[in-house]
């Protein structure tokens, strides 16, 4: 099978970007030819799995949205010409045969911050809705992969897409969080390595858009907390972001020295396992592996019910979800509280009590890219 999977932008840390590449490597492990076709990049991986082909796509205009739409042009064209067995797109445009859905509804997000009436004269948002509607239009041919069933149902609701063409995935996460056999000694050497002493209570926020994350939330949050509490309280930011608005708020909170910024890591499960509270109090997010991530690690939790994957959070009890509509005072309080409890019985972590295995979104993916080729050969 001649598999094309495209991404506008691809990154090394970006959770969209890892899905990527998991669902690329598990293609060609099942014996597939893989062509990876990406517009704007950071870093492209060093080693170059058997049966994957990485092509660059030369983008033109100016601004995202124009950028983004030449990409589609070039892809299509691309496309045409190879003839793929299946395309997948892990950005919304036309043409694809399969789309993953790891984006909000771009409708109801623009309808809940603009007049909608407005919507046609802001070019970013037309060019963005209109790439939209290609895959969701009751008219498109394109299957879509979904993460959540509420995901789902908001583009069913503006875009009347028919219930046939949705498959939801299983939750997915990176295989090695949960894996790490001696997690004390992990713990007390990723630990030392961070400078952390005993008594220090570290917190962490993962994810390579810090705005997106919340991270300005969980930092006024962090700000509130009673002297008792602050005291030894060590906020760690782990993503692919610029950290300066970050230290500005620190600073004008008077904690700044509690702040540090780790960049992009690789050895995210390690650093769970140091860490003694995962906080995400995201302003969107379509699904939120890492809180999955944080859940398999018995690391506690604490978000927004805005992300997907919140309510696994609770139904596992290895944390909080914070009530939409947002608000910085509930969510202080809420944390807290959390943070007390968790100071009170250190070295007592949640118990994960799902099978691992059943987590497998790559193969999900694999598996309906097959079923898809082979019920149009016949």
């Amino acid at each position: 099978m001649r598999l094309a999977l495209c991404i506008f932008r691809y990154f090394p840390y970006g959770g969209l970007q890892k899905d990527f590449l998991r669902v690329a490597r598990e293609c060609a492990l099942r014996g597939h030819d893989v062509d990876i076709f990406c517009g704007r990049h950071s870093e492209l991986p060093e080693e170059q799995t058997a049966g994957i082909r990485w092509h660059v796509i030369p983008l033109s205009g100016t601004t995202n949205h124009a950028r983004a739409k030449s990409f589609e042009r070039r892809f299509a064209r691309i496309a045409r010409s190879r003839k793929f067995d299946c395309v997948l797109g892990f950005n919304r445009m036309a043409g694809l045969d399969f789309y993953f859905a790891g984006d909000v509804c771009l409708a109801e997000r623009v309808h809940s911050r603009f007049i909608w009436q407005f919507r046609t004269l802001i070019p970013r948002y037309r060019i963005f809705l209109q790439m939209e509607r290609c895959v969701f239009a009751p008219d498109s041919q394109t299957r879509i992969l979904a993460l959540t069933d509420a995901q789902k149902k908001e583009y069913r609701r503006w875009y009347g897409t028919q219930d046939e063409r949705f498959f939801c995935l299983p939750v997915g996460f990176d295989p090695r969080c949960g894996r790490i056999e001696d997690v004390s000694g992990v713990r007390a050497k990723t630990r030392e390595a961070l400078g952390l002493c005993g008594e220090d209570f570290a917190v962490a926020l993962i994810g390579s858009d810090f705005k997106r994350k919340g991270a300005d939330r969980a930092l006024a949050a962090m700000a509130a907390l009673p002297e008792k509490l602050k005291a030894g309280l060590k906020f760690f930011l782990i993503g692919d972001d610029s950290p300066e608005g970050i230290f500005s708020l620190a600073e004008d909170a008077g904690i700044r020295d509690a702040v540090f910024y780790l960049g992009g890591r690789e050895d995210v499960p390690e650093l769970m396992c140091a860490m003694d509270m995962l906080v995400h109090p995201a302003r969107e997010e379509a699904g939120g592996s890492v809180l999955i991530e944080a859940a398999v690690s018995r690391l506690p939790v604490i978000c927004t019910d805005i992300c997907g994957f919140s309510s696994h959070i609770e139904k596992w009890e290895v944390g909080r979800s914070v009530a939409s509509p947002f608000s910085q005072d509930v969510f202080n309080t809420e944390f807290a509280r959390f943070v007390a409890i968790l100071r009170e019985h250190r070295g007592v972590r949640p118990v994960f009590p799902e099978d691992l295995m059943q987590y497998r979104r790559a193969t999900a993916v694999a598996e309906q890219l097959e079923k898809f080729v082979g019920e149009r050969a016949v």
